[in-house]
């Protein structure tokens, strides 16, 4: 029989044992990656509230409307893709919806993809083929279109007061149709072939001024929202939409265009410099819109930056700039493509994700000048873009659960 001695060092080495393991196992829960979302006050950038959205294949970038923060997920190990929502000043959540797991889905999309949320409703997948129109308070299913094959790499819908456009898939990536619905009745309104690649990972429909403006990759064709009638075409290789209050915003990589949205005449046109640009120097990309105001990444290629331009919106001209990366020491590959996020914009400030000191963050910009006003470090670059309420900026971020814990204490933010 041991001795009372060599018992206590048994017990003390069983004892220091366990707390080994018990300390493994809590570092490696710890430092085991999950997707957040953070509420951070627009003001200060101090984080208001966050919330796990656990460990997932895909996460949408935030959508906020009417109190609402929507964010489409799909967990590891699963291709069923549920909608998610919370109280946009608690956290809480709210709702979540998870569409019949018998029914084939749409495969992962592209990170610019995201719910569609305006007026009281959100659109977002049911399946494959078909979309759902959700009451954004309750997450009620109040109705649901089936158009046709959705195009899995783009968002191909735009939603209005009261009517829906959906870009669907014929039998090939050639053939697409453009069909308007009323959502209060389900009913098709009209619909019309467009022949046309959309390879694009941005929306290639806004509707405005009454037109739904249609991105074919060759063209711009502007559509009546009633009656379906071709309004008017522009005569652009588009990459990206945008909608402003009288104009229509249309990029090709190099040059960013104005047009009025009730006749397509032109306004202005704008190049970053130098002007005109070579081929394949620039890249123009996250483009945004607000009354007065037109914001446009730029990665230029031979001095390997990335800039956003705020532009004025009633003739184009330079307002003020702010390099968003610098990749000129060859340290990263400009592929990693942070100017491609749009930026959320507030009344007075504009929110931005940038890479400037080794690491992304969530950047806060002064509207009138471009001055920075604070930032908030990212521990990766998710691919997604913010969004604001104008009293929070809504992000998702994915880091080790202990990073996730400094950053809603604030004791990650600068």
């Amino acid at each position: 029989m041991p001795s009372k001695r060599k018992l206590w060092l048994i017990l003390i080495g069983l004892g220091l044992a366990g707390l080994l393991i018990a300390a493994y196992q809590g570092w490696q829960y710890a430092s085991r990656a999950e997707t957040r979302l953070y509420a951070l006050d627009a003001e200060t950038g101090r984080v208001q509230w966050s919330t796990s959205l656990g460990t997932h294949n895909w996460v949408s970038q935030p959508v906020v409307s009417d109190g609402r923060v929507f964010v489409d997920t799909i967990p590891e190990k699963s291709h069923a893709r549920a909608l998610a929502a919370f109280d946009a000043a608690t956290g809480r959540p709210v709702w979540t919806y998870t569409p019949d797991p018998t029914q084939p889905v749409r495969q992962i999309p592209s990170p610019s993809a995201a719910p569609l949320a305006n007026a009281g409703v959100v659109i977002d997948d049911l399946s494959e083929e078909t979309f759902g129109l959700f009451e954004a308070a309750t997450g009620a299913l109040r109705q649901s279109f089936t158009p046709a094959s959705l195009p899995a790499h783009c968002q191909p819908a735009a939603l209005a007061a009261n009517r829906l456009a959906v870009l669907v898939r014929q039998d090939d990536y050639t053939h697409l149709s453009l069909q308007v619905f009323d959502l209060q009745t389900s009913a098709l309104l009209w619909q019309t072939a467009i022949e046309a690649d959309i390879y694009t990972d941005q929306q290639p429909l806004v509707i405005g001024a009454g037109r739904v403006f249609v991105n074919n990759r060759h063209q711009v064709d502007a559509f009546d929202l009633e009656s379906g009638q071709l309004q008017f075409s522009l005569a652009v290789t588009p990459h990206q939409l945008q909608r402003g209050d009288t104009q229509i915003y249309v990029t090709d990589y190099r040059q960013l265009s104005a047009f009025e949205t009730a006749t397509g005449a032109l306004r202005w046109t704008f190049s970053p410099p130098p002007d005109p640009p070579t081929d394949f120097s620039h890249l123009l990309d996250g483009l945004q819109a607000d009354g007065q105001t037109v914001y446009i990444s730029n990665l230029n290629r031979e001095s390997r930056q990335a800039w956003l331009f705020a532009l004025d919106a009633a003739d184009g001209r330079e307002r003020w700039r702010q390099l968003l990366a610098d990749y000129s020491s060859g340290l990263l590959d400009p592929s990693t493509a942070f100017f491609t996020l749009q930026p959320a914009v507030a009344a007075q400030t504009v929110f931005v994700i940038n890479d400037l000191q080794d690491a992304p963050a969530l950047t806060a910009l002064a509207a009138a000048d471009g001055k920075e006003l604070w930032r908030f470090p990212l521990y990766t670059w998710t691919g997604r873009s913010p969004a604001t309420d104008g009293t929070r900026v809504f992000l998702v971020d994915r880091a080790p659960r202990w990073r996730n814990w400094l950053s809603t204490l604030n004791l990650a933010s600068s």
